[in-house]
Formats: C-alpha cells, structure tokens, sequence
C-alpha cells in the first residue's frame, strides 16, 4: 500500500474511522476556455505547475490529497488521526492554493487568459479510509464536510476563499479576525441555508 493510502485506511483495505477533520476543494477559474484555445502542451503546462503548487500547499500543511479530477483538487487535513489545529491548517492551505492562483494569474494574463482558483473549506465528521474497488484499493471520504467543501469551492470567485461556519469555529480566537462573515445561502444538498465566510488573504 502506498504511503498516501497508509494515511487513510491503515494497515489494509476496509479500514475505516470517523472524526472531525477539515476539507479543502479548490477548482481553476478560466480553464475551459484556455484549455480550448491553446495548444494541448501549453495545457499540460498549466496543469503541471497547478498540481505542483497544491502538492506544495498541501504538504506543508500535512494535509493528505484525496482526489486530482481535471482542472480540480480535494485535499484532507486531519485525516490520519484526530488533530486539534485541523482547521488552521487547512486555511493556511487554502491561502497558499489561493497565492498559486495569483502565480498563475500573472504567468497567462500577457497571453490574454484570466486563470485563477477558487477555494471552498469545511470542517465536520468524515469517514475515512480505503475500499476494494476490483484489483486497486481506493481511499474514501464521505461526509457532509466534504460536499460543502466542494460547493464552497463551486460558489467561490477566482482568488476567493470560502469558509464555513464550523471551521471558523475552530479556530482560536485570534485566528477568526482572518475571516468575515459573508452571507447565508441555500446550497444543493443542504436542508438549511448556510452561513457563508470569507478568509482573508
């Protein structure tokens, strides 16, 4: 098993646990059209210093990356064992994604494309761990925390940071004069309207 499954499932397939834990989703702004303008080696290009960067941030921030899909990347932190500063550390990944994006911002922008990243953060109860799926073994994360990462992440503009509200209380005191309360919102999936954040860069 590799070490990145070792941090979900431990010592075999089927190994399963349950905590708090923060989650990070970040997707690119302005891919689609780059992605269809340029040529298919300028796109491994981008793709290549935007995996890079999240491996960087995520890495610092000994978090774990859950899934890379396209032009979008889902990043656990907390998920080998419980930790009391998950949620600070998973804004201080979310600020570093959110700097790439300015890198690459400025990298393409003289070509005429506006790239960015949008970032969505939640805390709660996930379970993870690792699944047989034929010959491989998967991890997996299932919780309510990881789909509002992912919408967070959905409804966020380009070098914005969406937060919610249990990470904000996570963090220590000092810490919430980093965020701002935005505004509540319906999100799909979601019974209640949803106390939205901002991280402040």
């Amino acid at each position: 098993m590799s070490r990145a499954l070792a941090r979900f499932g431990g010592d075999h397939a089927g190994a399963l646990r349950r905590h708090e834990l923060s989650v990070v989703a970040c997707d690119l702004r302005g891919f689609t059209r780059f992605s269809s303008a340029v040529a298919p080696e300028q796109v491994v290009d981008l793709l290549r210093g935007y995996y890079r960067g999240i491996g960087e941030a995520v890495a610092a921030s000994r978090g774990t990356i859950k899934d890379h899909a396209g032009d979008g990347a889902l990043a656990l932190v907390g998920a080998a064992r419980p930790s009391r500063d998950h949620a600070t550390r998973a804004i201080a990944m979310a600020i570093a994604i959110s700097r790439l994006g300015d890198e690459l911002r400025r990298t393409w922008h003289l070509a005429g494309f506006e790239i960015g990243i949008g970032v969505g953060v939640a805390s709660g109860e996930v379970t993870v761990g690792t699944i047989e799926a034929g010959a491989r073994i998967e991890p997996v994360a299932v919780g309510a925390a990881v789909n509002l990462a992912s919408r967070l992440c959905a409804r966020a503009r380009a070098g914005q940071i969406l937060v919610d509200e249990r990470t904000v209380e996570l963090l220590r005191t000092d810490e919430r004069s980093g965020v701002e309360p935005l505004d509540t919102a319906e999100l799909k999936g979601f019974a209640r309207p949803v106390p939205i954040f901002q991280a402040i860069r």
